[in-house]
């Protein structure tokens, strides 16, 4: 009898495994526990009811848990007894989803949603991150999932990806993963916690959850945290996808345990592929209109490669859009089964795609990456004085639905930061502008938006006041000690109590900071910088930064910025400024030596050959005849004077040799010959100092 007992068998409603009849009541309970939990929906009550209820009593009458069994009952009867309710309530499901498919209409899925591939090799584009050598499709291979973020343009192939990834769950042997789908802008949180719930319950059957959430950018920081501590658990493995850039929209914390994948927009080739293959699956054909299509072909419709190459181009990358398009042209064209019966061969021209393409509205969103990217376009045609680029970037931004208002408002900050005095009438132009847009409002201002931009980009530039006011900033911000007072002169003190005296001559700058020039690039405090080449970097880099009015060397140098600071270095002479150069640059500074050497040496003694009687001036130094007879006969004496003015030019001679150092370097340096020796100081900054010092 007891081998009877453990040889029956009875399978479990909930798993549809078989236990032995002495363990089964303890595997339901269990089994019962964990349903309960996961799920909350009709179908589990039901079951739930069911064990919970007296039809558990009822139902296991011919079934004794603790053992005894009816000795004329099989345990394929009990089975059949045991799970009755059940089938029968399938059975009613089976006939109730038979009837729904019967009333549904087939061709209510869209094209787009027909298309979905189903494998990694039907996948088309994205071969940056899909191709065979790529760390995501080694992964997808093996069937190991990693928790990953999907970032790119809408259409791009974010949903699909994930729908392989699904079929790949379904396919794993072994019930490895399930897929689970939830999207942002349907499912709250709570949602996602039932999800998690149910997750956890089925990894303690060696299940993991693989969960989808689709624009997982609408939930905001603190919904996202959700997610945190059971990626790290391993609970589940989350696929984000967003159209919005993850650095600003997603939580860091959730960046750092989620490998971002960005995805790209859709070529021609690819929005191609993806076209025929549709065209195909819908029963049309691509065809070449130079030949008659075969009228015994079994096709809907034919289209021809054009066609279909322009609906790829127009469709910006979207794969959604273009067989949108392609459904529509085919709906309009093929008649439906219902319909006429006509017989001829449908044709689907460019024009009929034309009319179902055409273009309501701009992919334009007014908070995500678009929005910013078309404000920093036309910001920076404006800055390089590119008017036709400026008008171009201001139309996407009306035609995408832009506020008016704001591009006002940017146009504004163009004319002060990128023009400022060099045209002080660009920002009366750009704040009369802003002040229509909000009288008249769209679509009336579009012109003078666009006539504020093209304004704008021919004025002249200049970036003064935006370099010193940051200049200005940057000395409030930094100053070590405490913060200067106001001078006593200054001060709102009644005049009676100063006495008379002439303002004109009291210093309107705090003693400490007098010497700073913020307007003309000199932003130094003797305490606070490193001293003289600080000072002329900052005036090289102002004169070098106004490219509308190149600076003199009147505006460059200042009398402050001559004398070097208590903390600087004395002033090095023309001897160690040669020696520094022979020290880095010996290679270059030892052929132009050599070169202006011979220049001056042949100058000397040209102009002392010429110019110069030395025959004269040692007669009237007494010289002894035999002396001067040799040197009438012979040219010593000019080459004696020659070395002797040589020597006495020295100065000068250094000084032309290490400009003419200063300029080679440069130059080999701009063709790509030679780098500089300590690349935080470039040659113009060396320069300047030769220059100054």
């Amino acid at each position: 009898m007891s081998s009877q007992e453990e040889s029956a068998k009875i399978e479990c409603p909930i798993c549809a495994k078989e236990f032995a009849a002495s363990v089964i009541e303890a595997h339901a309970s269990k089994c019962l526990f964990l349903n309960e939990s996961s799920s909350k929906s009709q179908e589990t009550s039901k079951r739930a009811s069911f064990f919970r209820g007296d039809n558990v009593a009822k139902k296991a009458k011919g079934v004794n848990f603790k053992g005894s069994t009816s000795p004329r009952t099989s345990p394929s009867t009990s089975r059949s007894k045991f799970l009755a309710p059940t089938i029968q309530e399938n059975d009613s499901d089976k006939e109730s989803s038979a009837r729904s498919k019967d009333t549904k209409p087939k061709d209510s899925i869209p094209l787009a949603e027909k298309m979905r591939p189903n494998s990694i090799m039907s996948y088309v584009g994205q071969k940056h991150v899909l191709g065979p050598e790529t760390m995501l499709y080694q992964l997808l291979s093996k069937t190991e999932i990693p928790n990953i973020i999907l970032w790119g343009p809408p259409g791009c192939g974010k949903t699909s990806l994930a729908n392989v990834i699904a079929k790949a769950c379904q396919h794993c042997p072994g019930g490895k993963y399930r897929y689970v789908k939830l999207s942002a802008a349907m499912s709250g949180i709570s949602d996602v916690r039932d999800a998690i719930t149910i997750a956890s319950n089925e990894l303690k059957f060696g299940r993991r959850t693989v969960m989808f959430m689709d624009e997982i950018h609408r939930f905001n920081k603190t919904q996202q945290d959700t997610f945190l501590p059971h990626i790290e658990s391993g609970t589940i493995i989350l696929i984000g996808a967003t159209t919005e850039n993850p650095s600003f929209s997603l939580n860091a914390a959730l960046l750092s345990r989620c490998r971002v994948i960005v995805l790209e927009k859709l070529t021609i080739e690819n929005l191609s592929e993806i076209l025929i293959r549709a065209i195909k699956a819908a029963g049309g054909a691509v065809h070449d209109f130079e030949k008659p299509p075969n009228a015994s072909i079994n096709n809907k419709f034919f289209i021809d490669k054009e066609t279909v190459k322009w609906l790829a181009e127009t469709s910006d990358g979207d794969a959604r859009i273009a067989l949108g398009g392609l459904e529509l042209a085919i709906h309009s064209k093929v008649p439906s089964r219902e319909g006429s019966s006509g017989s001829g061969l449908n044709f689907i021209s460019l024009d009929d795609v034309k009319d179902s393409l055409k273009k309501t509205h701009m992919l334009y969103d007014k908070k995500g990456d678009q929005h910013y990217d078309m404000i920093s376009a036309l910001h920076k045609s404006v800055r390089a004085s590119d008017d036709n680029a400026a008008l171009y970037w201001i139309t996407r931004m009306m035609a995408g639905g832009e506020d008016p208002v704001y591009i006002g408002r940017r146009l504004v900050r163009m004319a002060t930061e990128d023009i400022g005095l060099k045209d002080p009438k660009a920002l009366g132009v750009a704040v009369h502008t802003m002040q229509s847009c909000k009288m008249l409002g769209m679509p009336e201002c579009d012109v003078l938006l666009a006539q504020c931009a093209i304004y704008l980009a021919r004025a002249p530039k200049s970036r003064l006041m935006e370099d010193s006011l940051r200049a200005a900033q940057r000395v409030v911000a930094n100053y070590k000690d405490a913060q200067l007072p106001v001078p006593l002169h200054l001060r709102n003190i009644p005049t009676s109590i100063l006495g008379k005296k002439d303002r004109s001559a009291l210093p309107y700058m705090p003693e400490e900071i007098k010497n700073l020039d913020f307007l003309n690039g000199q932003q130094h405090d003797r305490t606070h910088e490193s001293g003289l080449l600080a000072c002329k970097i900052n005036a090289l880099k102002f004169s070098t930064s106004t490219k509308s009015e190149p600076a003199t060397k009147t505006e460059v140098s200042n009398k402050d910025c001559n004398e070097a600071p208590a903390a600087a270095e004395e002033k090095k002479t023309v001897f160690q400024k040669m020696k520094q150069l022979a020290k880095d640059y010996w290679h270059i500074l030892i052929p132009v030596h050599i070169v202006t050497s011979i220049g001056w040496a042949s100058v000397f003694y040209i102009a002392t050959k010429n110019g110069v009687d030395i025959i004269g001036i040692l007669e009237s130094l007494h010289l002894s005849e035999s002396y001067l007879e040799m040197l009438r006969g012979s040219n010593a004496g000019h080459w004696a004077v020659t070395y002797a003015l040589y020597k006495v030019f020295t100065p000068v001679r250094y000084t032309v040799t290490v400009g003419g150092t200063t300029m080679c370097i440069r130059y080999l340096n701009k063709w790509g010959y030679l780098k500089y020796k300590n690349p935080k100081v470039s040659i113009q900054q060396f320069k300047i100092e030769i220059f100054f010092s």
